[in-house]
């Protein structure tokens, strides 16, 4: 339905109206569509309706005057009805343009957030959206936008740079920008919480401990001699499965001290000297040497009882992948410890497994041994590093380191009674 030429509309008792209605130029705006829903009905006199519901939608700009919009598809939600001459309605909600009502006049809302709001606006436009001092910071704003493939540009102004973005991205910007600033604020914080964290110095004595390893396995098998000798050592000494189950447990320690010959000595040095060095670079020399001869003693124990029966094995390996295990725990708890560790806490276990796979799995080496071995050093050194035992004085360290020594002392003394 539609106005007559004078502005009136038809009289309309008491029933909802949907109506299209074309008001003329001459004092109200040009809407080419305006739809309509109303309520209430018109009055005795054919006046225009009180508009209490009125949604509008508008997609076009302005014209170079400033005159009312030719309006094809308007949205719009007022809480006031048009005056009695039909004028443009008081609007003081416009949904997606303005907060501002158009005047008596029919006039152009003021856009508050023309950059944002509506596409009335010159895309092109800048939009400042932020300012410092510090070129450093600026650059960093400038990097985070253009990862995210929008345009920033900084400029000098007033002692300062500002940093715009054409106004289509600015809503991007922000978003972007907010939540660079969240992810800088939580890196603040776990710095501040990891240096919090204080960890036991690292030993200034571990290579000294790693050449000390080596040196008593040269003297070990300078005074064993080779297995093919005959040596009452070996019969004495290795870590046979039967004899360990029914009740020669010191086997497990004895064996890590016998080498089958020079290749098998030298081979275990090589990859011990480090490994072990690197435990007690962590524990500390002696109670380092102590973890890692226990290590490999529960390895040949728990070796002894997969075999069951009819199993010899001897050799330093076993310990020296228990070192590896213990190494990879204790290295894994001190980055798991952190907020931001320097790298991923799992690493150092990959690390120990695949050093395993690829070194402890030889066609002539004992697989087992050295997998049990690795799996006690894990073991001791996930409750070592968590609950950060480790002495922290010279003496607890001597003490520790003479414990270990007698034990293996003992161990020959009951192989050999």
């Amino acid at each position: 339905m539609t106005l007559d030429d004078a502005g009136a509309a038809p009289t309309v008792r008491g029933l909802p109206v949907f109506t299209s209605v074309s008001l003329e130029d001459a004092g109200a705006p040009r809407m080419r569509g305006l739809s309509v829903f109303s309520s209430e009905p018109l009055d005795d006199a054919g006046a225009a309706p009180s508009v209490r519901s009125l949604s509008v939608t508008s997609s076009e700009p302005l014209d170079d005057a400033g005159a009312a919009p030719s309006v094809q598809s308007l949205s719009v939600t007022s809480s006031e009805p048009l005056d009695d001459a039909g004028a443009a309605p008081s609007v003081r909600s416009l949904s997606g343009t303005s907060s501002e009502p158009l005047d008596d006049a029919g006039a152009t809302p003021a856009l508050r957030d023309a950059a944002e709001l509506s596409s009335a606006v010159d895309p092109s436009a800048p939009v400042r959206l932020r300012v410092t001092p510090e070129a450093r910071r600026a650059e960093a704003w400038a990097l985070v936008l253009s990862a995210r493939g929008l345009r920033p540009a900084v400029r000098w102004a007033d002692g300062a740079l500002e940093l715009y973005v054409p106004s289509t991205e600015a809503l991007a910007a922000r978003r972007e920008l907010a939540a660079a600033d969240h992810e800088d604020a939580e890196t603040r914080r776990a710095a501040i919480a990891d240096a919090a964290i204080v960890d036991l110095p690292d030993s200034p004595h571990a290579a000294l401990g790693g050449v000390l390893t080596a040196l008593a396995l040269l003297a070990f098998f300078w005074i064993t001699g080779p297995a093919a000798g005959g040596a009452g050592w070996f019969s004495a000494g290795s870590s046979d499965a039967a004899r360990v189950l029914a009740g020669e447990a010191w086997r497990g320690v004895t064996a890590l001290t016998l080498h089958a010959d020079a290749t098998h000595v030298l081979s275990n040095i090589a990859l011990g000297g480090v490994v072990v060095a690197g435990v007690m670079r962590w524990a500390g020399v002696g109670f380092g040497a102590a973890l890692v001869l226990a290590a490999g003693t529960f390895g040949n124990l728990m070796n002894a009882w997969a075999y069951g029966d009819h199993h010899r094995s001897i050799g330093f390996s076993t310990a020296v992948f228990g070192a590896v295990g213990l190494l990879g725990a204790l290295t894994y708890v001190r980055h798991r410890r952190r907020i931001r560790p320097s790298r991923p806490p799992w690493t150092a276990l990959a690390g120990a497994i695949a050093l395993l796979a690829a070194l402890g799995a030889s066609a002539t080496s004992d697989l087992l041994a050295h997998m049990f071995g690795a799996i006690a050093g894990l073991a001791l050194g996930l409750a070592v590093g968590w609950r950060g035992w480790r002495p922290a004085t010279h003496g607890g360290q001597a003490v520790a380191g003479l414990v270990t020594a007698g034990v293996i002392g003992g161990a020959w003394a009951l192989a050999l009674a």
